[in-house]
């Protein structure tokens, strides 16, 4: 592992960056992540104490859920969505290069039964997703110009929120997927629609025996919506998904 001691290097190389993953729904339980972590975290100079402790591992034992903190990896979190027909593992990571960071996916990927994996600029992704004015608000953030929408809820319920829906960095929850592109990203060979255009667009090559592709682009990863950053966005969300 890279040093992060000095400044400047974290600054360059040591981001923060959001790591995601899709599995076949019920396919993967919170003992199965926990065993991965221990196994693969060492192989890129981590180790248990880097993004847990002795409580939270047994807690997760004791109740099947997934929710950690610690040093390197400052957030872990996962688990189903049922009316998505997919399982989830979400993982923050600060003071990890994003080489180290692509290294660890791919141990992954060949250890647990992936549908998806994504690595994205942490606030990028999340300005990207983020509908409540309020967190605007309390990051001194202008929303003003920015396209508004109902919630869709029964007052007293509803308020207007950011629209999102138009933003290249977004996500959906689909039925058995999440609707979203990163760079570098790695997706089921049986999702892509089009995959001329992709080849086009970014060096894709098999995975996992070729269960898997991944798709890399010249933008490592993605930290703006404007000019060729945002138009390869669109591009890969049609290529990937049949839609903008």
């Amino acid at each position: 592992m890279q040093n992060c001691g000095d400044a400047r290097h974290c600054a360059v190389l040591c981001h923060m960056y959001e790591l995601e993953f899709t599995f076949e729904y019920q396919s993967v339980d919170a003992r199965d992540v926990l065993y991965t972590l221990d196994k693969l975290c060492p192989k890129i100079g981590l180790s248990t104490k880097d993004y847990s402790t002795a409580y939270q591992v047994k807690m997760i034992e004791a109740g099947g859920h997934l929710d950690l903190s610690g040093k390197l990896f400052t957030d872990i979190h996962g688990g189903s969505i049922a009316n998505c027909g997919h399982d989830f593992l979400i993982i923050k990571s600060e003071g990890v290069t994003l080489s180290e960071l692509v290294h660890f996916v791919e141990l992954v990927v060949a250890e647990l039964p992936t549908t998806q994996a994504f690595i994205h600029n942490y606030d990028y992704y999340y300005w990207q997703n983020a509908e409540d004015p309020r967190l605007y608000e309390i990051a001194g953030k202008d929303h003003s110009f920015l396209p508004k929408k109902s919630n869709g809820l029964p007052p007293p319920l509803e308020q207007v929120v950011v629209d999102i829906s138009s933003n290249p960095g977004r996500y959906d929850l689909r039925d058995g997927y999440r609707e979203t592109v990163s760079s570098p990203m790695w997706v089921s060979l049986s999702l892509v629609q089009n995959v001329a255009l992709l080849e086009e667009i970014a060096t894709v090559s098999r995975f996992n025996g070729g269960n898997l592709i991944k798709i890399e682009t010249s933008y490592q990863p993605f930290d703006s919506a404007e000019g060729p950053q945002g138009e390869l966005q669109r591009q890969l969300r049609k290529a990937i998904y049949g839609r903008e």
